[in-house]
């Protein structure tokens, strides 16, 4: 826990938007993220597709609750683990946990 706590990163909303275009483009549902539990990587599109509901798409993985697949992950819930928090630019104390980008982290590739 300590470690995370130590690799975490926090980004205004709009640094956060800037990194994600720069590695995928304006199209967000396109933008790749990755479980810090289990490595999968997927997208906003990934859930649309797979009809996933209940659960957030930047804080939950998908294969969290995927009972058809071989691998179970369990990182659902623990999105205020996560390594990038968001800042709110209206309160400084508040932020949002999102998954790191699958394709150059912000963290380095830090877990």
């Amino acid at each position: 826990m300590e470690s995370q706590l130590k690799n975490r990163i926090e980004i205004t909303r709009s640094e956060w938007y800037k990194a994600g275009v720069r590695r995928y483009g304006e199209n967000q549902t396109a933008w790749k993220f990755r479980c810090p539990s289990c490595g999968e990587v997927f997208g906003i599109e990934d859930w649309t597709k797979k009809k996933i509901s209940g659960l957030l798409p930047l804080q939950d993985c998908p294969l969290s609750i995927n009972d058809n697949e071989k691998i179970f992950c369990i990182w659902n819930g623990f999105g205020s683990l996560n390594l990038v928090h968001i800042k709110d630019e209206n309160w400084f104390w508040l932020t949002t946990s999102v998954f790191d980008f699958a394709d150059d982290p912000l963290n380095g590739g830090q877990i």
